[in-house]
């Protein structure tokens, strides 16, 4: 190999790994929660729910996500209270894993009820479930992202979904301090 040709060629181990913006399209990031959505189906049992698995999954990521953001944004300091922590999730979280904001608000019921609602939510469009299962909802996979945020954050939390069907397809994550 010729090194000396006099062009600005870079090694790939040379290069930056933070200028580079990777997109996943909408179908790809569908088409691999679907897979994800068929798998907690099929083993799924009576002790661990279908819903249950997801939000256990979901769980697993987002312990890693507050870590991974943390790094990536230069956040020093560690949150200590909740109201910070949901704003960072509402916005940067969400910007991160679906690109756009989340609505952050207070429950009207409980000083220790928060919301997050979302819109514009896309991720389940495309998923249909069997009759039997038409009331559990394949977005306690979300639910368990933003539980295990506020764990690894060191809150002891209650996280719920909620799909709401009106002229849009939105979602409404619960997040009940305990």
């Amino acid at each position: 190999m010729d090194h000396d040709s006099g062009k600005n060629t870079r090694n790939i181990l040379q290069q930056s790994l933070s200028k580079q913006k990777a997109k996943v399209s909408l179908s790809a990031y569908s088409f691999l929660f679907s897979e994800l959505v068929q798998y907690s189906l099929t083993t799924s049992t009576k002790d661990v729910p279908f819903t249950q698995r997801l939000h256990l999954m979901g769980f697993e990521v987002g312990c890693r996500i507050l870590d991974a953001l943390t790094i990536k944004d230069k956040i020093t300091t560690r949150f200590t209270t909740i109201v910070p922590l949901l704003s960072f999730i509402s916005t940067s979280v969400w910007k991160y894993l679906f690109n756009h904001q989340a609505v952050l608000m207070r429950g009207k019921d409980s000083y220790k009820e928060y919301m997050l609602n979302d819109k514009e939510f896309q991720i389940t469009k495309y998923i249909s479930m069997p009759k039997e299962l038409q009331y559990s909802t394949c977005s306690s996979f979300i639910a368990g992202i933003v539980d295990g945020i506020l764990s690894s954050a060191k809150f002891k939390t209650n996280v719920s979904a909620h799909d709401i069907f009106d002229n849009k397809r939105s979602l409404t994550i619960l997040i009940q301090l305990n």
